[in-house]
């Protein structure tokens, strides 16, 4: 797959050659699903509002616009607007009241990883979710359930409870107040009380910014006051229930096993930005709906949204931080870009201030039952069109031709009339083929096992039941057919639990991030996937999913708790208690904690969150690469408690990740771990801290010593500090280091070889082939655009794609102008592509095409029609760190060969 650049270069922060940096500090033009004309401008507060100001002004320069959206918070003020010709923005970029401008975006809806399954396990185990977080301690010792108050402090209840204590049996005030921003909430669901708005209600606020029509098909929002969502993939009601859904008692309908949220006692607030065909939202949108849960004075604001981007200066990562600092901790999905290597963060869990998460592998899944008549058992997962398990029906299972890549495509080797009949998933075709051909044959149902590793969730056919099994599982019935090829076997409709043989484990689909600075993202981690929670009705009430999206809502949840307990905190004193408390999960099947970029400081811990005392600042050293990193660090211990505490300091790496390859300039999608390990060595290892009082330590890292800087080994691990002698109950607290070793500068950005065979930067001709030598372009004939075809091994501050004369010194000559279309080629915060496409958000390159127009400057100006003669095409990156102002020495430089343009 590609992605086409629409350029919306404005306001440059960067720039070529010695153009002058205009005022204004952010310009978007990555390749983005840019809106047309669309721009989010920040002004200063103005009286009369900035909607009017910015009527007024363009009034008076005979501009056609429309407002979208009005922003008036005071975090932040401006408007979404509208112009009839691109090129008007740049008459208000000297405006002393605008601050800065991003071009509006279409932010791509939310995706759950419907076909992450784990391998196998055993199939009778109660569930429970919190096990590995301390929120089961929290709820049963405790006390805390999310419910609080929200102003002040609430002491914290050191009282034990039975398992069973119902959470009805807490009398608390002033609830702590959470807002979701998703597909809206199926607030009819018994496990919120069924209610919105009315008195008790726990949906107490929210607002619906899109309404059920809106999609990027039809980008034309209805909103209205009730977020209700009974028509979506119920992604809003999943992530809300694991947040606060309390499903202990439910019989109509009933969940599969009794579950509680993290917090159940928590008020919500649903503010919706998806319809009912949730393929995307505008950013302007998004930035409304941030706003207004601030306003409705929401504590912790989740969001389990965003796009590939590892860079903290968009719009919506700049807001989460802002409004971290204001009080509204703002909390991220970090990205489920997994498999694909590292820096593939998204934003805005690239906020500096809120939090960016990672998931982790829950310890329990939940299945469905097949048993033969020797009483095996084995697991599926039933089909998404037809929405419902198998019924509890006895049935022959036939098998078709397993061995066959096209098993079951187009035609059928055995009659299933009456029957269900199972099918190799394959390569040929999809189960919705396989499964509606089966249907039109006859059968009662159809079950397609996998031909990989894992279980696998089908589409299925939509009139039938289905089921997607593990290669094992579906290899196992097609041996049990065989031996007995008669035999009846039970379906069951009723869920059962297993474990999970990753359980505790950095899941696969969570990215590996560091944003494009070499800081550390993520934050922190939490469950996220195999998670059961609730649905809208339209989706039967309860399901499991797996994603980052699932594990954002889970550390919302953690700070409610933590917030009951102990009063409102500012952002960065509750990162600090969350980072210093959470646990490092080693790899699956490793003896060594898994990279922070993949986990952040661990797995959250919120009983011992709750339970600490003292901390560690800062909870986390961002070691840059070795050319720019510190001589040593120092870090605060802080020690709240009555009596002195000694800590004991110690190392813990983990395993270097090496993301180059010699020859290659494309990051590899699966590192090669290495023990090649950093060390730390401390100013003191034994630190006495007095009561209520602190100490400092510092310390010096050293770079592994035997993986080559040339590939810029990743090296990462954690400073443990373990109390001596303080309480039995005391645990260590940890502080996440991560670092490059050599210089981030000198790694490439384009990718220009790939031996593995990636898409490499070229010009295309007319016949879709890379050109090799002078290459004439008839721009009048729509079949001979110019492609530029550009991937990113790298991320990227500045790109830019410029026309030179014929015979040019690349290096020195000044450009006759930028490459325009829509906007001129000048792009500024771009992430990376890579190796192959990941459906999740990563790609392989992006597109630009060219018709012959120019731009004599990067914001955006008017634009002409090159006239026709011989010319070459730059195309400059500036390099990692470098100055946007020296020019070549901090760029990469690509010539094409000479573009002989004709009419």
């Amino acid at each position: 797959m590609k992605i086409t650049i629409i350029p919306m270069a404005i306001y440059l922060l960067v720039v070529s050659n010695t153009e002058a940096v205009a005022p204004i500090h952010f310009n978007r033009a990555a390749g983005r699903d840019v809106i047309a004309n669309r721009y989010i401008v920040e002004m200063s507060e103005l009286a009369g509002g900035p909607a009017r100001y910015f009527q007024v002004k363009a009034g008076g320069k005979g501009h056609s616009i429309r407002i979208h959206q009005e922003y008036t918070s005071n975090v932040f003020q401006g408007v979404s607007v509208e112009f009839q010709n691109d090129a008007d923005i740049n008459e208000y970029v000297n405006d002393p009241h605008v601050k800065a401008a991003w071009p509006v975006h279409r932010v791509p809806g939310p995706k759950p990883m419907k076909n992450y399954k784990p391998e196998g396990g055993n199939k009778s185990i109660s569930y429970d979710a919190h096990i590995l977080t301390g929120v089961d301690r929290v709820h049963k010792e405790l006390g805390f359930t999310g419910k609080g108050v929200k102003v002040g402090v609430v002491s914290a209840l050191e009282t034990k409870s039975a398992p069973d204590r119902k959470f009805s049996e807490l009398h608390l005030t002033n609830p702590i107040f959470f807002s979701q921003i998703d597909t809206g909430i199926y607030w009819k669901h018994p496990a919120f009380g069924a209610c919105y708005k009315t008195k008790g209600c726990r949906i107490a606020y929210g607002y619906d910014f899109v309404g059920d029509n809106y999609s990027n098909a039809n980008p034309h929002p209805q909103p209205d006051p009730d977020p209700f969502d009974n028509c979506s993939t119920g992604h809003g009601t999943h992530t809300a229930g694991i947040l606060g859904a309390n499903a202990m008692h439910i019989t109509k309908p009933a969940p599969a096993v009794p579950f509680v949220g993290v917090a159940p006692e928590v008020t919500i607030g649903a503010y919706r930005v998806f319809g009912c065909v949730p393929d995307g939202a505008s950013s302007d949108i998004i930035l409304q709906a941030m706003l207004r849960a601030a306003a409705d004075k929401m504590d912790i604001i989740s969001m389990s949204l965003g796009e590939n981007l590892p860079w903290s200066e968009e719009v919506d990562a700049v807001l989460a931080s802002r409004l971290t600092k204001q009080g509204h901790i703002v909390v991220v999905a970090m990205g489920n870009i997994g498999g694909s290597g590292f820096f593939l963060g998204e934003s805005p869990a690239t906020t500096t201030d809120g939090f960016g998460v990672g998931s982790i592998d829950n310890l329990l899944d939940i299945e469905y039952i097949i048993r033969d008549e020797a009483k095996n058992q084995y697991g599926y997962s039933y089909g998404i069109a037809f929405d419902r398990p198998f019924p509890n029906i006895t049935a022959e299972i036939v098998v078709n031709n397993p061995t066959a890549a096209d098993d079951g495509c187009t035609k059928l080797n055995v009659n299933p009339k009456g029957k269900v009949i199972i099918f190799s998933l394959g390569t040929a075709c999809g189960s919705a083929d396989k499964c509606g051909l089966a249907r039109t044959k006859g059968a009662i149902g159809c079950l397609v096992y996998n031909n990989g590793p894992g279980a696998v969730i089908i589409n299925g056919d939509e009139k039938i039941p289905c089921g997607g099994l593990t290669l094992e599982d579906g290899g196992a019935i097609v041996a049990a057919v065989k031996a007995k090829p008669h035999q009846k076997f039970f379906f069951s409709d009723v869920a059962s639990t297993y474990s999970v043989s990753t359980g505790g484990t950095p899941s696969s689909f969570t990215s590996a991030s560091l944003d494009a600075e070499l800081y550390i993202k993520p934050d922190i981690s939490a469950i996220g996937a195999y998670v059961y929670s609730t649905l809208p009705a339209n989706h039967h009430y309860y399901g499991i999913d797996s994603g980052t999206s699932m594990a954002c809502p889970y550390i919302a949840g953690a700070l409610a708790l933590y917030i009951q307990a102990k009063g409102h905190q500012t952002g960065s004193r509750l990162k600090t208690i969350f980072q210093n408390n959470a646990k490092p999960v080693k790899n699956y099947q490793s003896e060594y904690a898994a990279h922070v970029a993949l986990q952040g400081a661990g797995l959250v811990n919120v009983y011992d969150a709750i339970k600490a005392n003292n901390w560690v600042s800062p909870s986390a050293l961002s070691l840059n690469d070795t050319v720019n990193t510190q001589k040593s660090y120092r870090v605060t211990i802080y020690n709240n408690e009555a009596k002195s505490v000694t800590y004991k300091l110690s190392n813990a790496p983990t395993l270097t990740a090496i993301d180059f390859e010699a020859g290659n300039d494309m990051m590899l999608e699966t590192p090669n771990y290495v023990a090649d390990f950093a060390t730390a060595k401390f100013s003191a290892d034994l630190i006495t801290v007095g009561p209520k009082s602190q100490k400092t330590v510092d310390i010096t890292f050293t770079a592994p010593p035997k993986s080559s800087a040339e590939l810029l080994p990743l090296f990462s691990g954690y400073i443990v500090f373990t109390p001596q002698n303080a309480d039995k109950a005391a645990t260590p607290l940890t502080v996440p280091y991560a670092g490059a070793k050599g210089s981030w500068k000198e790694m490439p950005i384009f990718n220009i070889k790939d031996p593995r065979g990636g898409v490499t930067l070229g010009i295309l001709n007319s016949t879709g082939k890379y050109i090799t030598g002078p290459t004439t372009y008839n721009l009048t004939d729509p079949k001979q655009v110019l492609t530029i075809i550009l991937p990113l091994s790298t991320p990227a501050a500045l790109v830019n794609v410029e026309l030179l004369a014929k015979g040019s010194n690349v290096k020195q000559a000044k450009s006759l102008g930028y490459l325009y279309s829509d906007g001129p080629y000048s792009l500024s915060y771009m992430p990376r592509n890579t190796e192959t496409n990941n459906s999740n958000g990563g790609y392989q390159d992006n597109t630009l095409t060219w018709t012959g127009q120019l731009s004599d400057n990067p914001n955006n100006g008017g634009n002409h029609t090159v006239k026709a003669g011989t010319y070459i095409i730059r195309i400059s990156a500036l390099k990692h760190f470098g100055d946007p102002k020296k020019f070549p020495a901090d760029y990469y430089i690509f010539a094409s060969p000479e573009i002989t343009v004709v009419y």
